[in-house]
């Protein structure tokens, strides 16, 4: 299964726009990720499991999480952003294995690592602003023995 990303930053307008071919599927979709300012760097992204769903990262300490949508699978809506997840520029994101539910990693250049969960995440309301609802997503854990920079994280494969 091939899946190749070409990234396209608009400096202009502070949208960084992913384009997603697959080759199976063969359509294009694009997600427009608005950064905070022509400062803002988007630093890593990535998918779950099924493809539904993908995780941002950027230098402005926040981690956008959007959703494709139902009847338009073209199209992304960004369901949430959890602002402030670190207190320096975030590296790096992923998503665990869907059998521990909707949880995600993070790293950063704080020295930290954190492990985050979403609650009550209601299947019926895909593709809801995030402006329109509070955060569901909370940090259980948060992992700060690093000596320097975290500037990767990755789950494991399930069996272990």
């Amino acid at each position: 299964e091939y899946m190749g990303i070409a990234l396209n930053l608009s400096c202009f307008a502070s949208v960084a726009a992913v384009q997603i071919a697959t080759r199976r599927m063969e359509f294009f979709s694009s997600v427009d990720v608005k950064l905070s300012s022509d400062a803002d760097y988007m630093h890593d992204l990535t998918y779950n499991f099924y493809g539904e769903r993908l995780a941002v990262c950027s230098s402005s300490q926040k981690i956008i999480i959007y959703d494709r949508d139902e009847q338009e699978p073209a199209k992304w809506n960004e369901t949430e952003v959890i602002e402030n997840a670190h207190d320096a520029p975030i590296w790096r994101v992923d998503w665990a294995h869907p059998e521990f539910g909707h949880v995600i990693a993070s790293c950063s250049e704080d020295k930290t690592v954190c492990i985050w969960s979403e609650r009550g995440r209601p299947w019926g309301n895909r593709g809801q602003a995030a402006s329109d609802k509070i955060s569901r997503w909370k940090r259980r854990a948060k992992l700060s023995d690093a000596q320097g920079p975290v500037v990767d994280v990755q789950f494991g494969p399930r069996r272990f």
